[in-house]
Protein backbone atom coordinates (compact mmCIF):
# COMPACT_ATOMS: atom_id res chain seq x y z
CA UNK A 1 0.00 0.00 0.00
CA UNK A 2 2.49 2.65 1.12
CA UNK A 3 5.52 3.42 -0.99
CA UNK A 4 8.84 4.36 0.62
CA UNK A 5 12.11 4.85 -1.15
CA UNK A 6 14.43 7.09 0.89
CA UNK A 7 15.92 6.44 4.33
CA UNK A 8 16.38 9.42 6.64
CA UNK A 9 17.39 8.98 10.29
CA UNK A 10 16.30 5.33 10.40
CA UNK A 11 12.91 6.08 8.82
CA UNK A 12 11.71 5.51 5.28
CA UNK A 13 10.29 8.51 3.44
CA UNK A 14 8.84 8.95 -0.04
CA UNK A 15 11.41 10.25 -2.50
CA UNK A 16 8.94 12.25 -4.58
CA UNK A 17 5.84 14.36 -4.17
CA UNK A 18 3.93 11.86 -6.28
CA UNK A 19 4.85 9.01 -3.93
CA UNK A 20 3.75 10.98 -0.87
CA UNK A 21 0.47 11.92 -2.55
CA UNK A 22 -0.13 8.25 -3.44
CA UNK A 23 0.42 7.30 0.21
CA UNK A 24 -2.08 9.92 1.39
CA UNK A 25 -4.58 8.98 -1.34
CA UNK A 26 -4.41 5.39 -0.08
CA UNK A 27 -6.03 6.64 3.13
CA UNK A 28 -9.69 7.59 3.46
CA UNK A 29 -11.24 11.04 3.68
CA UNK A 30 -10.48 12.53 7.10
CA UNK A 31 -14.05 13.85 7.40
CA UNK A 32 -16.19 10.98 6.10
CA UNK A 33 -13.85 7.96 5.71
CA UNK A 34 -14.93 7.87 2.06
CA UNK A 35 -12.40 6.02 -0.15
CA UNK A 36 -10.73 7.59 -3.19
CA UNK A 37 -10.09 11.07 -1.76
CA UNK A 38 -8.70 14.12 -3.45
CA UNK A 39 -5.60 15.85 -2.08
CA UNK A 40 -5.97 19.11 -0.17
CA UNK A 41 -2.88 21.27 0.42
CA UNK A 42 -3.35 22.76 3.88
CA UNK A 43 -3.39 26.55 4.23
CA UNK A 44 -4.60 29.40 6.44
CA UNK A 45 -6.66 28.92 9.62
CA UNK A 46 -5.07 26.49 12.08
CA UNK A 47 -1.98 26.23 9.89
CA UNK A 48 -1.12 29.89 10.47
CA UNK A 49 -1.88 29.52 14.19
CA UNK A 50 0.56 26.58 14.30
CA UNK A 51 3.27 28.70 12.70
CA UNK A 52 3.11 27.41 9.13
CA UNK A 53 3.42 30.28 6.66
CA UNK A 54 1.07 29.92 3.73
CA UNK A 55 1.76 32.93 1.55
CA UNK A 56 -0.23 33.18 -1.64
CA UNK A 57 0.99 29.98 -3.31
CA UNK A 58 -1.48 27.47 -4.70
CA UNK A 59 0.23 24.67 -2.75
CA UNK A 60 -0.47 26.21 0.66
CA UNK A 61 2.00 25.16 3.34
CA UNK A 62 3.87 22.82 1.03
CA UNK A 63 3.69 19.42 -0.56
CA UNK A 64 4.06 17.35 2.62
CA UNK A 65 1.19 18.85 4.64
CA UNK A 66 -1.74 17.46 2.69
CA UNK A 67 -5.06 15.89 3.63
CA UNK A 68 -7.20 13.24 1.93
CA UNK A 69 -10.65 14.75 1.41
CA UNK A 70 -13.74 13.62 -0.43
CA UNK A 71 -14.27 16.12 -3.27
CA UNK A 72 -17.42 17.51 -1.61
CA UNK A 73 -15.36 18.58 1.41
CA UNK A 74 -12.47 19.82 -0.70
CA UNK A 75 -13.94 21.82 -3.57
CA UNK A 76 -17.69 21.24 -3.31
CA UNK A 77 -20.37 23.39 -1.69
CA UNK A 78 -19.11 22.33 1.76
CA UNK A 79 -15.49 22.43 0.65
CA UNK A 80 -12.58 24.11 2.36
CA UNK A 81 -11.54 25.49 -1.05
CA UNK A 82 -14.17 27.24 -3.18
CA UNK A 83 -16.95 26.33 -0.74
CA UNK A 84 -17.45 27.49 2.83
CA UNK A 85 -13.84 28.57 3.33
CA UNK A 86 -11.21 27.63 5.87
CA UNK A 87 -12.65 29.29 8.99
CA UNK A 88 -16.14 27.79 8.66
CA UNK A 89 -14.80 24.41 7.46
CA UNK A 90 -12.53 24.11 10.49
CA UNK A 91 -15.42 25.00 12.82
CA UNK A 92 -17.64 22.35 11.23
CA UNK A 93 -15.17 19.50 10.59
CA UNK A 94 -12.14 20.07 12.84
CA UNK A 95 -8.90 21.89 12.20
CA UNK A 96 -6.48 21.01 9.46
CA UNK A 97 -3.79 20.53 12.13
CA UNK A 98 -5.97 17.98 13.97
CA UNK A 99 -6.53 16.09 10.74
CA UNK A 100 -2.83 16.26 9.81
CA UNK A 101 -2.00 14.63 13.15
CA UNK A 102 -4.49 11.84 12.30
CA UNK A 103 -2.89 11.37 8.88
CA UNK A 104 0.54 11.35 10.51
CA UNK A 105 -0.55 8.48 12.78
CA UNK A 106 -1.69 6.43 9.78
CA UNK A 107 1.51 6.76 7.74
CA UNK A 108 4.79 4.98 8.44
CA UNK A 109 6.68 8.27 8.41
CA UNK A 110 6.36 11.71 9.98
CA UNK A 111 4.82 14.26 7.61
CA UNK A 112 6.04 17.15 9.75
CA UNK A 113 9.64 15.91 9.47
CA UNK A 114 9.06 15.41 5.75
CA UNK A 115 7.82 19.00 5.49
CA UNK A 116 10.96 20.28 7.22
CA UNK A 117 13.21 18.20 4.96
CA UNK A 118 11.42 19.35 1.82
CA UNK A 119 11.68 22.99 2.93
CA UNK A 120 15.46 22.58 2.91
CA UNK A 121 15.59 20.84 -0.47
CA UNK A 122 12.65 20.76 -2.86
CA UNK A 123 11.66 17.18 -3.72
CA UNK A 124 11.21 15.93 -7.28
CA UNK A 125 7.62 15.81 -8.48
CA UNK A 126 7.96 12.21 -9.71
CA UNK A 127 6.40 10.56 -12.71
Amino acid sequence: MLQHTVWVADKMYPATIKEHQANVRALRCVVTAYPYPTIHHCHDGSMVEAGYHTGMAQRGCGEALILPLKADYHIGDEGIDFGVGVVTWELWYGTQMEHLREVNEQLDYDIFELHDAWKEQAPPRGR
